[in-house]
């Protein structure tokens, strides 16, 4: 046999060698590597480690295993401060994931194809979310956290639902998601928003977008309510919009809006704005329409109120009815009644630029200011108002018997058949001296005349953070009184006030400022600084705490749900029932018996939206409204008529419904203003800030 034939004969038997070991290979089974090795190890987080061991029942230390998971359908792990969902990647047949209020940073779902819905809402922290690999997702709730910039819907083709409100998303792509019903993205970083390409789009809220300035709608048939509510969006197109009902869009630069093709419309807010003028001549639904603060100087720049039959006088608001006016330019006023004591005045203001005129009501200053000594004639006495001049009092006059020649209530001395030695309308009077010392004032102060027999009542009154230590008369301790007064006076005396640091004082000047300080614990917040009385005293009380890493947060802004709950720690958490009436308050939140405690005292009303926004930063406006409500709970506040005049530069800035708040808040000292003169109502109050107001006014007022 040749060499050639050894070679093909071998070559024979190889080729059939290796086929034998093929097919002893593929007649095993084929089972994954890991089919049969726990997987807990997983689980980097200890915390999600045991939620899904008590899910599965396994909370004895078993093993578990990919096929214990990757059938569960719906996972519900909230609220339970987990920092790491590792692990979620054998849950392969997840189709609803509940993850939110956690303290997750990354979530990565690469793996759960199968996935629906997901909420991974108030993670504060999360900066990457990944669902570019779940086809199947249609709801996704990812709102209030904070930190994530960035989100990929490019794959989830099926998406109808997406909330991601308060967050940092500076871009948002849903030109891939044309199935989209819901989008609720306010209080983001979104400079422009692009939904043309979403028929099936109902529900549309973009509000406190403060770097929004474009909105691209024109394709959303479907769309029932737009909100583009503080907003830097100029102009807006809803053309194709005929199914919408509500549009809002509230202090935005508005210059131009066209809705003569949306007959269906109800609600139209849109006051704070640049519109010259509003046709409403083609929506005969329109039960609410709010256009105040634009350049319209008259009503007659609202085209066609007289087609809108449904709307009532009282839902319909326009800037001429309102005493701010936006459009208007006013002149400096002139006052045509001049109010009096007990009758209100009266202010004209006429535009410049129209002609058109408007009043404001000057309230009467509500008491009389009367002069300290008798007026009197031969048969009557009474005290003159030194205002408007009014006698009040006024009697007769009163004498013991019929030799008495002095009134005993005014000194006035009749003439009688007796010498007296002096003009029978003559009398005496004698000197009050009347001092106070450092730490408050009495009222009056100074030398005072009084006549004889005359009644004299003096007026104690601490400054904050003082109280009265002792009250000496003729030298003599009469205790730590509020008033004195001194009887039928017949010589002369003095009146002196001491006062002394009050033990309970806001201040809180023994403070050592040490590590006994309950500041001292917080590492980014300072015993030293400038807001230590204010934050000193909230803490102690139970009014504010830090987040739990021994940090204040001073310089974070104040939302309206922490002044709602600063409110209801100070009133003593009291039980709470019935359900809360805002749609944006989740019953399980950390504010929420707070929110219904407020809105059934009518501490707070929350937005014509039914919305309360408590995550939303507060305004020192809103801040004043809620502390004045609160304040007003426990009969305080302005009662009657009344008059304060707000010396501040941009006094003419407030909101109408804040006006009388601020006004009570800055005479007693609560609201101090800016070292400028200004106010400023629409900004934004850190939790330093909102530290002192609250301490001078809990401190000061209650």
């Amino acid at each position: 046999m040749g060499m050639k034939s050894k070679i093909i004969i071998w070559l024979t038997v190889l080729v059939i060698v290796l086929l034998g070991l093929q097919s002893v290979a593929v007649a095993e089974p084929a089972v994954p590597a890991e089919a049969d090795e726990p997987i807990e190890l997983a689980f980097s987080d200890p915390i999600f480690l045991q939620a899904v061991r008590e899910i599965l029942g396994k909370t004895n230390g078993e093993h578990i295993y990919q096929s214990d998971v990757e059938n569960i359908a719906k996972l519900e792990v909230f609220s339970l401060d987990i920092t790491s969902l590792a692990g979620i990647q054998y849950f392969t047949g997840l189709k609803e994931l509940y993850c939110y209020d956690n303290e997750i940073t990354v979530l990565d779902l690469s793996h759960n194809t199968n996935l629906e819905v997901l909420d991974c809402s108030y993670n504060t922290c999360m900066n990457f979310l990944d669902v570019s690999n779940c086809p199947e997702l249609q709801v996704v709730e990812c709102n209030y956290n904070i930190d994530l910039q960035s989100l990929d819907l490019s794959k989830n083709l099926k998406l109808k639902k997406l909330i991601c409100y308060s967050t940092d998303l500076e871009t948002l792509d849903v030109s891939c998601n044309p199935l989209l019903e819901i989008l609720d993205i306010y209080d983001t970083d979104l400079v422009s928003l692009d939904v043309s390409n979403h028929p099936k789009l109902e529900h549309l809220d973009c509000s406190y977008g403060e770097y929004l300035v474009s909105i691209d709608a024109s394709n959303c048939p479907e769309l029932k309510l737009l909100d583009f509510s503080n907003t830097y969006v100029e102009s807006l197109d809803v053309s194709q919009c005929s199914k919408l009902t509500a549009l809002i869009g509230w202090e935005t630069d508005l210059k131009a809006l066209d809705i003569s093709t949306n007959p269906l419309l109800e609600k139209l807010e849109i006051w704070g704005g640049y519109l010259v003028t509003l046709d409403v001549s083609h929506n005969p639904k329109l039960k609410y329409l709010d256009c105040r603060y634009h350049d319209m100087c008259d009503i007659d720049s609202v085209v066609g109120i007289e087609n809108c039959t449904e709307l009532a006088a009282d839902k319909f608001f326009f800037a001429p009815q309102n005493i701010v006016d936006r459009g208007h330019s006013w002149d400096g006023g002139k006052i045509t009644i001049e109010p009096s004591c007990m009758e209100k005045g009266e202010t004209t203001y006429t535009c410049t630029h129209c002609g058109i005129s408007k009043t404001e009501e000057i309230a009467a200053i509500g008491y009389h200011v009367l002069e300290p000594d008798w007026d009197m004639d031969r048969e009557n006495h009474w005290h003159t108002c030194t205002v408007c001049d009014a006698q009040l009092d006024k009697s007769n006059h009163s004498y013991h018997n019929r030799q008495d020649t002095v009134c005993n209530v005014c000194g006035y001395q009749r003439s009688s058949n007796v010498s007296v030695g002096h003009n029978a309308s003559s009398y005496r009077s004698f000197t009050i001296t009347a001092a106070a010392g450092k730490g408050g004032k009495i009222m009056p102060e100074g030398k005072v005349s009084v006549r004889d027999g005359v009644n004299k009542t003096f007026t104690i009154i601490p400054d904050s953070g003082y109280e009265i230590a002792d009250v000496l008369v003729d030298g003599k301790s009469v205790g730590a009184v509020t008033d004195y007064l001194f009887e039928k006076v017949n010589h002369e005396h003095c009146i002196e006030v001491r006062f002394q640091e009050s033990a309970n004082s806001g201040g809180y000047q023994m403070c050592s400022k040490d590590e006994h300080c309950p500041i001292w614990r917080y590492t980014d917040a300072g015993v030293g600084e400038w807001y230590h009385d204010g934050v000193h005293f909230c803490i102690e009380n139970g009014l504010m705490r830090g987040d739990g890493n021994n940090q204040f947060r001073p310089a974070d802004t104040l939302t309206r749900g922490m002044l709602v709950q600063i409110l209801y720690n100070e009133a003593g958490r009291p039980a709470v029932s019935g359900s809360c009436s805002f749609d944006d308050v989740v019953s399980d939140r950390w504010y929420a018996n707070a929110v219904i405690w407020a809105a059934q005292e009518g501490i707070v009303k929350g937005f014509d939206n039914h919305r309360f926004a408590p995550d939303v930063p507060i305004t020192r406006e809103q801040l004043a409204v809620m502390l004045y409500r609160y304040e007003q709970t426990h009969g305080g506040g302005f009662h009657g008529n009344w008059l304060f005049r707000l010396d501040f530069h941009d006094a003419d800035t407030i909101n109408e419904w804040a006006y009388e708040a601020i006004c009570w808040l800055t005479m007693n000292q609560v609201i101090l203003g800016e070292e400028n003169r200004t106010l400023r109502p629409k900004g934004l109050v850190t939790r330093a800030e909102a530290a002192m107001m609250v301490q001078r006014y809990f401190n000061v007022l209650l």
